[in-house]
């Protein structure tokens, strides 16, 4: 894939929940796909389901394991990524810990692919929010709270980013990784699998990227842990095949 890869605009055009990883019954289409040449592929999967607190916390870059059920989930997303004949080289996940645990037990299902640690794909920081329970917040801060809810994009919590920073952050890396991945060099690479790890943020990020989608757009859709996304890809662009949810 060459430096100066464009993103086709492309529509989701089919979602598909699947519990547990059993196959959707049904799927709903909307436009069509582009037809992948190489039969590579990018996976996105958001990891599984962290240990929860007593009371909702604002949760970014805080360092949570994955619950029983999140390890659930990211068994369920490996064998969704197993039964779509997924192939990668590598696995590529944030170094948090719930991510970094989801794409181990992804890692072991797909033949133990090496995983490769990436900070840029952490979740949006928080700053001085991060980890705190959001009543507490709300109540010790209720404008700043208020001005959050009211410009979430843009709106930067102290000593910590906003929804632009994490764009900018995120898609650096993701070019830097698909040059590498995808060097023209390595005709032989090309044919294999991407497979990212990462949290909600990364995810709605590289979804509007890709899809060309404004941000608050792609915001407004459930996208629950444990969700497997799928991209074809070729020289020319990132075409969304299908949306596999593993929930």
């Amino acid at each position: 894939m060459p430096a100066g890869t464009e993103y086709e605009s492309t529509e989701i055009i089919a979602d598909c929940h699947c519990p547990g990883g059993a196959t959707a019954e049904s799927m709903e289409s909307a436009a069509p796909t582009t037809i992948n040449k190489t039969g590579a592929r990018l996976f996105l999967v958001r990891h599984g389901e962290p240990r929860q607190h007593s009371d909702r916390i604002f949760l970014g870059q805080t360092n949570v394991p994955l619950s029983d059920r999140g390890r659930e989930q990211a068994a369920a997303a490996g064998e969704e990524l197993a039964r779509l004949n997924c192939h990668p080289d590598r696995v590529y996940s944030s170094d948090l810990l719930r991510a970094r645990e989801t794409a181990e037990i992804i890692s072991a299902r797909l033949g133990r692919a090496p995983i490769v640690d990436v900070a840029a794909f952490r979740e949006l920081n928080m700053g001085v929010w991060d980890g705190e329970l959001i009543e507490n917040i709300r109540q010790r801060f209720p404008d700043e709270y208020i001005k959050r809810g009211n410009d979430i994009l843009n709106y930067r919590v102290p000593c910590g980013e906003n929804f632009n920073d994490l764009r900018e952050r995120v898609v650096r890396e993701f070019k830097r990784i698909l040059r590498e991945e995808f060097l023209p060099t390595r005709r032989a690479a090309r044919e294999h699998d991407l497979v990212i790890v990462s949290h909600l943020g990364v995810i709605h990020t590289l979804i509007a990227e890709l899809t060309r989608k404004d941000m608050n757009a792609v915001m407004q859709r459930r996208r629950p842990t444990g969700t497997v996304f799928v991209w074809a890809m070729s020289e020319q662009s990132i075409t969304c095949a299908d949306i596999v949810e593993s929930v």
